[in-house]
């Protein structure tokens, strides 16, 4: 048998396909996307496009600059402006005030109080008086004045010129002045024309009775205060206008004491007479808180001396001066009708030890009128006792501030130092 050829049988050959798989498409893109980037081209354009960027917000952070500069600017051109305004304001009115003044008087007040006291307080402000003038009412300028600011009270100042310096209490601003009309009494009042605060005073006394106070002294006092009392009169409770006085204004106690009613004028007089006195329908001032002693009326009994009892001890020489109460009681104003001292060993100063249970000498013992004097009580509670049959007895050694007392109940000295040794 033939061999069968041992050629191999012809087989197509195959193609290689030039199609791309996805995954190295996309590799491919990637690469020349990286490629076109880092190009010099592109490369250039990103140049290009960078600068501009920056550009604009450099312009913007100028501007803002700007603005902030130009704020700042206006800011502080205002606040020096300010600030000039002000210290040409502060030299202005460090400069004295340019014035003048005019002082009016009434054509008819011999009381009346003149104006030198409040003139100089002026002058002893920042000014400087230009002019002063002196006028009286009457006179055509002077009425002038008067009614255009209105004037009320006599004496008075007007000033004028740099008033607005001068924004002072007990001046007041009316137009263009400044007006001083509020004069202390007494002033002439100009509705009223006449005197306000010149007081009369009227003592109502009995001058038989020679242990009761004297009243001329207060008037006299109340005078040098400020209080013009320009007429005294002293009137006897047995006249005919001393009785009527009595019987008009209820009088209950003589010496009595009245004021006019031009006392009202007076600060002072208004604010304490609610305490002393009462103020009549016909505006009189009436004291009826009298300092004793005085008469009772209608009994004209006399009221408010008192006795007074000085109990000693002989033996203690280094016992205090028992008389030194007698200086306190005078300093309350106490008129005395009697005065005795009694040593603690004669038998009345024995019974009196007794009596009022005394263990403490020196001492005093009072009996009378003392619940007259105004304060005395209150003061004497902290530093005595009140008996039952009305005595008064000093028992707080204390008071006397360490002196030297006997203490009857021991028989030893208190208050007096030891001797030093040797």
């Amino acid at each position: 048998m033939e061999k069968e050829s041992s050629k191999p049988s012809s087989i197509p050959e195959k193609k290689h396909s030039t199609v791309s798989s996805p995954s190295h498409s996309h590799d491919a893109a990637s690469v020349r996307k990286h490629l076109d980037v880092h190009s010099p081209r592109k490369q250039q354009a990103v140049r290009s496009e960078t600068p501009k960027h920056y550009k604009g917000l450099l312009i913007s952070l100028i501007v803002v600059l700007a603005v902030i500069v130009l704020y700042n600017f206006v800011v502080m051109q205002s606040l020096n402006k300010k600030v000039s305004t002000e210290v040409e304001k502060a030299k202005e009115a460090a400069k004295p005030a340019l014035i003048s003044v005019t002082a009016i008087y009434p054509a008819d007040c011999a009381v009346c109080k003149d104006l030198t006291t409040a003139i100089q307080k002026i002058k002893g402000l920042n000014v400087n008086v230009t002019s002063s003038e002196d006028m009286v009412a009457g006179s055509l300028d002077a009425q002038a004045l008067i009614e255009k600011y209105a004037i009320k009270k006599l004496p008075a100042l007007v000033i004028k010129g740099d008033v607005d310096k001068l924004a002072q209490a007990g001046l007041e601003k009316k137009e263009d002045a400044l007006i001083f009309a509020e004069p202390e009494p007494p002033y002439y009042d100009l509705e009223q024309d006449d005197v306000v605060g010149d007081v009369t005073a009227t003592i109502i006394k009995d001058s038989s009775c020679t242990k009761c106070a004297d009243l001329a002294p207060l008037v006299a006092q109340l005078g040098r205060s400020g209080i013009a009392i320009t007429e005294t009169k002293q009137i006897e409770l047995a006249s005919s206008a001393g009785q009527q006085l009595v019987k008009r204004y209820s009088i209950k106690q003589v010496p009595a004491l009245l004021f006019s009613s031009d006392a009202a004028a007076y600060p002072i007089i208004v604010g304490a007479w609610p305490q002393v006195g009462s103020v009549e329908n016909d505006g009189t001032f009436v004291l009826r808180q009298q300092n004793p002693p005085y008469l009772e009326l209608p009994s004209r009994k006399l009221v408010g001396l008192v006795d007074v009892v000085y109990l000693t001890d002989q033996s203690c020489t280094e016992c205090y001066d028992v008389n030194a109460h007698r200086q306190i009681l005078t300093g309350f104003g106490i008129s005395f009708a009697k005065e005795e001292t009694i040593d603690v060993s004669t038998t009345r100063g024995d019974e009196l030890v007794k009596q009022y249970t005394i263990t403490k000498v020196p001492t005093v013992i009072i009996s009378g009128y003392l619940s007259t004097y105004r304060g005395f009580d209150e003061v004497w509670k902290n530093v005595g006792s009140v008996e039952s049959d009305g005595s008064y007895v000093f028992r707080n050694m204390e008071a006397m501030r360490g002196a030297a007392y006997k203490d009857l109940s021991t028989g030893k000295i208190v208050g007096v130092a030891p001797p030093q040794a040797q």
